[in-house]
């Protein structure tokens, strides 16, 4: 079918809620936002206060004793964390979310996105510490577009020629375009567009498929984002085959794979007992 029906739901969605504009505002004017601002937005937002506290308790994350506030949970996750944390609740309140189109459940859903910016973040944060925080929001909400592709494959009882078409290709995005004219990427872009996101995410989502020329730090993120994605999927996390392609992938860009590969085993490993 066309792509246009997937447009037309963009189209039409609501601005993010007051109190995620407030945060995605803070860290525009400042990379660094003081942590009191952070919790004071948050905490002025009741059912946000209550979806990050649920988030921060998530057995993803493992903690050992019951995190009870958002100063809290602030103060473990990191700012940049956190700011994920509230953009996804703001695109949960916009979406009914149903990933059986994929063949994966919803709460295996959440744990890629959170297995994709657990990695990102502890693999950058050996290579440069800045961007591993610019990257965390971004690989937390990389797959976003697939809720809607997922809903559009749904709605039109298409699963199973889609699934079909997911296990031929190698690539989730070729099985993408053939039935909605779209990648997840390229959807990404249009909603963060319609959100007013940050530019660098909604350019880095722009070059996430490696089809768009871009500026070095652009091409530098979006080839990160690309191998952690190439490595952990809505199809495969961390089999022999996905962390080859992704370590093919940092080799041809002159990468060290070495690091890399130490933090997939580690990440894998916490993963592993969820």
């Amino acid at each position: 079918m066309a792509y246009i029906p997937i447009i037309d739901q963009i189209d039409k969605l609501p601005p993010l809620p007051e109190s995620a504009q407030k945060i995605e505002s803070l860290f525009a004017q400042n990379s660094y936002p003081e942590i009191n601002e952070v919790v004071n937005i948050i905490e002025s937002d009741p059912a946000l206060t209550t979806n990050i506290l649920a988030s921060a308790n998530s057995p993803l994350y493992s903690f050992s004793k019951q995190i009870i506030s958002i100063l809290q949970a602030t103060t473990l996750f990191g700012s940049a964390m956190i700011r994920s944390m509230v953009l996804k609740s703001a695109l949960e309140e916009n979406f009914e979310i149903n990933m059986s189109a994929y063949n994966i459940s919803n709460d295996d859903f959440a744990k890629v996105c959170a297995m994709q910016s657990t990695f990102v973040f502890q693999w950058y944060m050996g290579i440069d510490v800045e961007k591993s925080k610019m990257l965390v929001p971004m690989a937390f909400l990389m797959e976003t577009g697939a809720i809607l592709i997922s809903k559009d494959i749904l709605d039109q009882n298409n699963e199973d020629e889609f699934l079909e078409d997911l296990s031929s290709y190698q690539e989730i995005r070729t099985a993408e375009n053939i039935h909605v004219n779209m990648s997840t990427a390229q959807i990404n872009t249009l909603l963060f567009e319609h959100w007013n996101f940050d530019k660098l995410f909604i350019e880095t989502m722009r070059a996430l498929d490696g089809e768009n020329e871009a500026s070095s730090l652009i091409n530098e993120l979006s080839l990160a984002l690309r191998t952690i994605r190439t490595a952990v999927n809505l199809k495969e996390q961390f089999s022999e085959s996905s962390m080859k392609n992704a370590i093919t992938l940092l080799e041809a860009n002159h990468m060290d794979s070495k690091k890399f590969t130490t933090v997939a085993e580690r990440i894998k490993r916490k993963f592993d007992l969820i």
